[in-house]
């Protein structure tokens, strides 16, 4: 399967603060957030997956030791999965849920930042056309805006972020974010 790729721009108050990407194919999930304002912090999980199931989560914050949780070693749910992941459980939901129904799917989530890897009840379902939810121990997590069956637009209790291309996310970030980091994953784009 080929990397595929997502560029994601935040916003604050109308203007760009930071970059949410995500690089992706049957073996790997990457997570990069990077933000530039108000002050620099960087964020950056990979997920390694075998058929279709996490087997390793590495979460590391601004450069420092990585967190690393093996999905063999939990005592927690079988169907906990890390944080980052469920941007693909919401990516699933989208293609085979019916939009504004009761249906909902329901697993446990761990914060890749906790190596004890203490799983929450968590759940994704669409309130309404268009719209679908994450909850996390019955609060609302994020919410995610949908055109044509893709996210277009997520709001992640405060912070927006709006689905970009890359050439776009790249031009509206430089300054902001590290524009070595910028060129290294738009070279990526013309690799694919």
């Amino acid at each position: 399967m080929t990397m595929q790729t997502r560029w994601e721009i935040y916003i604050s108050k109308g203007a760009p603060i930071g970059l949410l990407y995500r690089a992706w194919d049957d073996s790997e999930l990457l997570t990069d957030i990077i933000f530039g304002k108000p002050e620099s912090h960087r964020i950056t999980s990979r997920i390694a997956l075998e058929d279709a199931k996490w087997r390793r989560s590495t979460y590391s914050e601004d450069g420092n030791d990585p967190i690393v949780i093996d999905a063999e070693t939990l005592i927690e749910e079988e169907d906990a999965v890390p944080s980052y992941m469920e941007f693909l459980l919401l990516k699933g939901a989208i293609a085979h849920m019916a939009p504004d129904s009761e249906e909902t799917l329901s697993y446990h989530v761990l914060s890749p930042a906790d190596f004890h890897g203490v799983a929450q009840e968590a759940s994704i379902w669409s309130p309404g056309l268009n719209l679908w939810e994450i909850e996390t121990n019955g609060e609302l997590a994020s919410t995610h805006w949908t055109e044509d069956g893709e996210v277009v637009q997520s709001d992640w209790n405060g912070v927006s972020s709006i689905l970009s291309t890359p050439e776009e996310a790249a031009s509206a970030l430089r300054g902001i974010v590290d524009d070595d980091v910028l060129d290294a994953y738009l070279a990526r784009e013309t690799a694919n």
